[in-house]
C-alpha cells in the first residue's frame, strides 16, 4: 500500500476525512469511477493534486467511525450481521464499476456508520493492494474484541469468519455462506453454553496470539522472503487445522443434547412397559383370573419384564456415562 497521511477538516456544514498519498492521480480509471459516480455503500470522494501528491477527500458528514461507535458498548449480533452483509453488498456494487475488493479499507477507523448503524459507508482507496482475506482478518480481530462473549451467536459468527480469513482463497460468497450457516444453525439451546463460550474465547485469543507471533517473526529480517512466505502458509494451515475441531463444537453440543433427549424418551417408554405389565398381572392375580392365563405364559411375561428393566438400566448407564 502506498504511504498515506490521514487528517480531518470541516467546511461549513460538511466534514471530511482527507488521505494524502505519494501517488500522483494520473489517468487512473478507478479514481475516475469514484469521482464521477455515487457508488452505493462508499463514502463520496473528490481529489486534489499538488506538488506531485494527491489528496483524497472523503465526506463523512453525520457519520462516525466504527471505533467511536463502539467506544462504550459491545456490538450486537444483528449489528454484526448488518455490517458484514453491507460489506458484501458494497463489494458487489464496486464490481459493477470495475473496482476490485482489494481497494476497500477494512481497518475499523475507515468504516463509517450512522448512529443507528442503518447506514454503513466504506472507504475505497485505489492504491491499496491488500488481499481480501487479510483485510477481513483485520476486521474480524476488531469484532472479536468488541463482541459480547455471553452471546453465543455473535461468538460463533465472529470466530467462524476469523477462521475463514486465515485462508487465502476467501471470497465474498464464502462470507455470505458463513453468515447464512450461522443464521440457519441459530438456536436457543443453552446446553453447556457458558462452558463453550469460555473454550472458544480462549481458542480465539490463542489463534490471534499465534498469528501475531508469526507476523512479528516475519518482520525481523528481509532476507529469505520466499522461505518466510512458505513458513507463513504452513503456519496458517496448522492454525486452520487446530481450529477445525472448535468450529464443529456447536454441532457436537446439539448432538449431545438430542442424544440425551432421545435416551430419556426410550427409557421412559421402557419404564411405562414395565409398570403396565406389573399392573396388569397384579390386577389379574387379585381378580383371580389366573385360571384363564397359562402359567407358562405368565412366567415368560415376568421374565420379559425383568429383562426389560435390566435393559433400561443398562441403556441409561451407557448413554449417560461420561465419555472421554
Amino acid at each position: 500500500m502506498a504511504q498515506m497521511e490521514v487528517s480531518y477538516s470541516r467546511r461549513l456544514d460538511y466534514q471530511y476525512m482527507m488521505i494524502e498519498t505519494d501517488e500522483e492521480a494520473r489517468s487512473d480509471y478507478r479514481l475516475s469511477m469514484l469521482i464521477n459516480n455515487r457508488i452505493n455503500g462508499f463514502l463520496p470522494v473528490h481529489v486534489q493534486q499538488m506538488n506531485g501528491k494527491s489528496t483524497l477527500s472523503y465526506e463523512i458528514t453525520s457519520l462516525e467511525n466504527l471505533p467511536e461507535f463502539l467506544d462504550a458498548r459491545k456490538i450486537t449480533y444483528d449489528e454484526m450481521v448488518s455490517l458484514l452483509l453491507q460489506f458484501c453488498s458494497a463489494v458487489s456494487e464496486a464490481g459493477r464499476y470495475l473496482l476490485d475488493g482489494e481497494g476497500i479499507l477494512l481497518e475499523p477507523q475507515y468504516i463509517y456508520v450512522s448512529k443507528s448503524l442503518e447506514r454503513i459507508r466504506f472507504c475505497y482507496y485505489p492504491y491499496q493492494h491488500m488481499p481480501l482475506h487479510q483485510s477481513v482478518n483485520v476486521l474480524c480481530r476488531f469484532l472479536i474484541d468488541h463482541i459480547d462473549y455471553d452471546d453465543r451467536r455473535s461468538l460463533e459468527l465472529a470466530y467462524g469468519l476469523f477462521q475463514e480469513s486465515l485462508r487465502e482463497n476467501l471470497s465474498i460468497s464464502v462470507i455470505v455462506g458463513c453468515i447464512k450457516d450461522r443464521l440457519e444453525n441459530a438456536t436457543n439451546d443453552s446446553c453447556d453454553s457458558k462452558v463453550y463460550s469460555v473454550q472458544i474465547s480462549s481458542q480465539i485469543n490463542k489463534q490471534i496470539t499465534d498469528q501475531e507471533c508469526g507476523q512479528s517473526d516475519s518482520k525481523q529480517t528481509d532476507s529469505g522472503a520466499s522461505e518466510q512466505e512458505k513458513q507463513q502458509k504452513i503456519q496458517q494451515e496448522k492454525q486452520y487445522k487446530n481450529v477445525q475441531q472448535v468450529s464443529d463444537s456447536p454441532k457436537r453440543e446439539k448432538t449431545k443434547c438430542k442424544q440425551k433427549k432421545s435416551s430419556v424418551t426410550v427409557i421412559g417408554i421402557l419404564l411405562i412397559m414395565v409398570i403396565w405389565g406389573y399392573v396388569f398381572f397384579t390386577a389379574g392375580k387379585r381378580l383371580l383370573l389366573l385360571d384363564l392365563i397359562n402359567k407358562n405364559l405368565l412366567a415368560a411375561a415376568g421374565i420379559f419384564i425383568v429383562v426389560a428393566a435390566v435393559a433400561a438400566a443398562f441403556m441409561a448407564y451407557w448413554i449417560l456415562k461420561p465419555k472421554h
